[in-house]
């Protein structure tokens, strides 16, 4: 049996603040670059008028795949469930904003 040492990166908590971040983060980041000439806030506003917001987020959500993937190469399995519970959690807001 293999015995590994359990880091501080190694928790349930770590994952769903990674996996719940980082495609805002993403989404910021694509939203800042395509915005052009435009001010960032009216560029922001105009992409939640029209929804595509939503469609920019679930987009970046495959980030996470990326970010499960290096987690689980690392053997760091309660990160990666945490990454996974925050793709979901991402995902139901993108739910929400398309459908509700």
């Amino acid at each position: 049996m293999h015995l590994r040492k359990k880091t501080k990166y190694d928790t349930v908590w770590f994952g769903l603040i990674i996996g719940s971040i980082l495609p805002l983060i993403i989404s910021v980041i694509v939203i800042m670059a395509r915005s052009g000439e435009m001010d960032f806030i009216r560029y922001f506003k105009h992409t939640f008028a029209y929804g595509v917001y939503a469609d920019m987020l679930r987009v970046s959500v495959l980030i996470d795949l990326l970010v499960f993937y290096f987690f689980l190469n690392r053997e760091f399995y309660a990160s990666t469930k945490g990454v996974i519970i925050g793709a979901v959690v991402v995902g139901l807001y993108v739910v929400y904003l398309k459908y509700l």
